[in-house]
């Protein structure tokens, strides 16, 4: 397995602070959809095939405190697994989970279970018997909060080991709480699926703004040398907590804020269009002054670093270790 992978940890996750983006900036007043939303129509589906039994493991209110928990490593999560749905079912949650993202994400989504399947084949048969779920790519639980419905608030959750996608839905309007995307192994080097990479971009854009910036910029974006022990705004963290740090978008050219964006969008290109258009709107309306890039690590691709992107509700951090 050493020649097939390279064995670093890609953690990207994305979040957006609940209450400040559920309503209309202008005027206050809670978003409606205009047209049927694929969101609640592919959860109405979804419901319906599951049993009275099913319901009552894999549905819960909308209130309930497990919707805010969260963590993308592996292990049980309240909820069905696809492991334990028909073949029907699996295909109406993953018509569920594609209402809310893009054809991008959702290959994404799958070149992480893809990498399950590697590192699940890379061990023993007696590994295998001996702990039968690990690496499972089909231990991923989807739970749901509230009833689908065009009117009032409902919402659902994908877990499993690097994974965590967290929707809500009001009058009909999706938004995306908080997107998670893991990767181990980073890159696939030999075999079937030799090339892939799910969070390559996630990299590739952030060196090229960490390096159109000046002396004067570096020294106020990178924070410190060494990267921190895992994402601040993490399982168990509080993102509003997270001290903004580094470099406003205000002390960058037109060339280099434009960049801060277009890295955005490799984490916005995972949503569906009209979500991804929505939050970019409203995070653009906060003001470059108000908007910071931090970096730690590295300054060079090959080795760890770590970098965020923080404004008033949002946070897009990036960390890599190993």
């Amino acid at each position: 397995m050493r020649h097939l992978i390279r064995a670093h940890i890609y953690c990207a996750v994305f979040l957006l602070v609940a209450g400040l983006f559920g309503s209309d900036e202008s005027t206050g007043a809670p978003e409606e959809a205009t047209a049927p939303s694929p969101m609640v129509a592919a959860g109405q589906r979804y419901v319906a095939t599951l049993s009275a039994a099913q319901r009552r493991v894999g549905v819960r209110t909308f209130q309930d405190a497990e919707r805010r928990r969260w963590s993308f490593l592996p292990g049980k999560r309240p909820g069905i697994t696809l492991r334990s749905m028909s073949a029907e079912q699996r295909k109406a949650a993953g018509a569920l989970v594609r209402s809310g993202l893009s054809e991008s994400g959702y290959t994404k989504l799958h070149g992480i279970f893809t990498l399950e399947r590697i590192l699940r084949a890379g061990v023993s048969v007696s590994q295998r018997r001996a702990n039968p779920t690990w690496r499972d790519p089909l231990l991923y639980t989807l739970t749901l909060f509230g009833a689908p419905d065009m009117s009032g608030t409902w919402g659902w959750r994908l877990g499993g080991h690097h994974v965590s996608f967290n929707f809500t839905c009001h009058n009909g309007v999706p938004q995306a709480e908080r997107v998670f995307f893991g990767a181990s192994p980073a890159t696939v080097w030999r075999g079937e699926h030799a090339g892939l990479t799910p969070l390559g971009t996630h990299e590739t854009r952030a060196f090229e703004l960490l390096q159109s910036l000046r002396p004067p910029q570096h020294k106020v974006a990178v924070e410190a040398p060494r990267i921190p022990g895992g994402l601040l705004a993490g399982p168990g963290q509080d993102p509003r907590r997270v001290s903004p740090a580094g470099l406003p978008l205000s002390a960058m050219n037109e060339t280099q804020q434009a960049a801060v964006w277009h890295l955005t969008n490799a984490y916005l290109g995972s949503l569906t269009l009209r979500a991804a258009e929505r939050f970019r709107r409203r995070a653009q309306s906060q003001g470059p002054e108000r908007v910071r890039f931090v970096w730690r690590g590295a300054s060079r691709p090959g080795s760890d670093h770590y970098y965020r992107i923080q404004g008033p509700g949002f946070v897009v951090e990036y960390w890599k270790n190993g």
